[in-house]
């Protein structure tokens, strides 16, 4: 595929960002966003419904960074450090060609991370290109967006803001196989962060 079958590279989150971030790839990953209705917004806030492709980006790539991120060629690869795939997908951030890739794949392999690119709105190229090499599409993200007031708040001493995150919050992550690699994500985040942890029956049920 040549660059004049591709359509504009969209900003990259990169660019957006102090932290050093890294690459990864294994199979192509797709984020819509999800639109309210008019019902559901107010005159006074913004409309959720009209945030920006790259607005979603800058916003994943702040509230869960990876621990590097290194420019190699056209490509943004991602060192995940095992937090997951959105910190170890590699993305595009300028033209590219299918001769590319395989650039993409050595620096994502020499981090020894599986092969994983993140595909946007725009990225149909791309996309198709990598599916011609055998990618799968894995996890779709669907994004969601409502100003406050859509949301009664929660019963009292039901809920329970902190940080850093308590020990039972950890534990309760723990159970669903959230461990070090996404905890240390967490770590990483600038800016104001809280871990949420819920009660039901004067017991811990939950934790986010």
């Amino acid at each position: 595929m040549t660059p004049a079958d591709q359509t504009d590279p969209k900003p990259n989150p990169a660019d957006f960002t102090p932290t050093d971030q890294a690459h990864t790839n294994l199979t192509s990953a797709n984020l819509t966003s999800a639109k309210l209705t008019p019902s559901q917004r107010t005159a006074t806030e913004p409309n959720p419904a009209n945030l920006t492709t790259t607005e979603f980006a800058l916003a994943m790539e702040a509230t869960w960074p990876p621990l590097a991120r290194h420019q190699t060629g056209p490509w943004t690869i991602r060192e995940g450090a095992g937090g997951g795939k959105r910190v170890s997908a590699a993305s595009a951030h300028s033209v590219w060609t299918d001769t590319d890739i395989p650039q993409a794949e050595a620096a994502m392999q020499s981090l020894g991370q599986d092969l994983l690119f993140v595909i946007w709105p725009g990225d149909e190229a791309l996309d198709a290109a990598l599916a011609a090499r055998g990618y799968a599409l894995i996890d779709p993200v669907l994004a969601y967006a409502a100003p406050l007031a859509a949301f009664q708040p929660p019963p009292r001493m039901s809920t329970f803001p902190h940080w850093p995150a308590m020990q039972i919050a950890r534990d309760i992550w723990a159970e669903g196989d959230i461990g070090p690699g996404r905890l240390a994500v967490m770590e990483r985040v600038q800016g104001p962060k809280t871990v949420i942890l819920a009660r039901s029956k004067d017991k811990p049920s939950g934790a986010a």
